[in-house]
């Protein structure tokens, strides 16, 4: 989304000090562009007070954050639910709104840490609306000087995606019922074959601090960003019932391997053996995170290389 007259913005997670871990705070300093879209496309216009009645339904919670996005190599600062978070960005933060009054455009919002236990900022906040551009601000009542705006973009109730120009930096944040993996409720295999799968994002260096952003879905960024098994992500996956797989090209929708799947050491581990080429040497990935609701997500790791670290999301319009 295009920044027009807004004032520069960067949105940082604050650590005291790298030795004494504090209360995170999500800081806004500079404007920034919010969409709100499960697919990280554009948003669809609404009405003003649709937008803040949005924007305050739900607490946001952070998911996943990259620096240096449209670079050759971003790297991870955090990432819900890794072990080896940066220093700088170790807690989540949980962001709250709430309206003045029914369909109101004004209100208050509260930043709390991981837990949602302690506010670490809190002020008012206003949404204007020009030539279809939503605008919010946030001027906080506890840390002086302290002033945020973004722009708004409203698709769909449960994600939010910001990208600052100023920082190069990216963030998504879930709404807090709708944070991959809180709710699943089916078998590993039902949820493994509920849907296509196509690659989101692909980590290199995973395990360590930072990591590695190695290919991002839809990123604009130099192609020389991706890994020599980029070809991997020209592909959709889809699992069978029956225990087989196959790999669809993007471009054509046409098969080009099957396979077939099982799952052991209690459903962690997903083998997978080539039968189009069988002399293939069988593929085993740990199972990270495998969801059936709403966006179903699929994460793991290579088996013999825990840095090579892969996340899947559903993909619905493939057969």
């Amino acid at each position: 989304m295009k920044l027009t007259n807004l004032v520069a913005s960067t949105l940082l997670v604050l650590l005291a000090s790298c030795s004494k871990q504090e209360t995170t705070l999500l800081k806004f300093d500079r404007s920034l562009a919010i969409v709100v879209n499960p697919a990280e496309g554009d948003g669809v216009p609404v009405s003003g007070a649709t937008a803040a009645t949005f924007l305050a339904a739900k607490t946001w919670v952070l998911f996943e954050q990259f620096n240096n996005y449209s670079s050759g190599t971003p790297s991870v600062v955090f990432k819900y639910n890794r072990s080896s978070n940066s220093t700088v960005a170790n807690l989540q933060s949980r962001l709250n709104f709430t309206q003045s009054g029914t369909s109101s455009q004004t209100g208050t919002y509260t930043v709390k840490n991981a837990a949602g236990t302690t506010v670490v900022d809190q002020g008012t906040w206003s949404l204007t609306t020009t030539s279809g551009l939503h605008v919010v601000s946030m001027i906080s009542t506890s840390i002086a000087n302290l002033k945020h705006t973004f722009d708004l973009q409203v698709v769909d109730s449960y994600n939010l995606t910001v990208y600052d120009e100023v920082s190069n930096s990216y963030s998504v944040f879930y709404s807090s019922t709708n944070v991959p993996g809180n709710n699943s409720t089916s078998t590993t295999a039902a949820m493994l074959t509920a849907g296509g799968w196509k690659y989101k994002n692909y980590y290199e260096n995973y395990l360590t601090v930072p990591c590695t952003l190695a290919y991002r879905e839809n990123r604009i960024s130099p192609v020389t960003a991706l890994p020599a098994s980029s070809s991997k992500f020209g592909f959709y996956y889809r699992f069978a019932a029956d225990g087989t797989y196959t790999q669809i090209t993007y471009t054509t929708t046409s098969v080009y391997t099957y396979g077939v799947w099982t799952l052991t050491d209690n459903n962690t581990k997903l083998h997978l053996q080539n039968t189009t080429v069988p002399s293939t040497p069988e593929v085993i990935y740990n199972i990270a995170l495998l969801t059936d609701q709403t966006p179903r997500r699929f994460e793991f790791s290579d088996a013999s290389n825990g840095n090579l670290y892969s996340e899947m999301i559903n993909n619905s319009g493939i057969y």
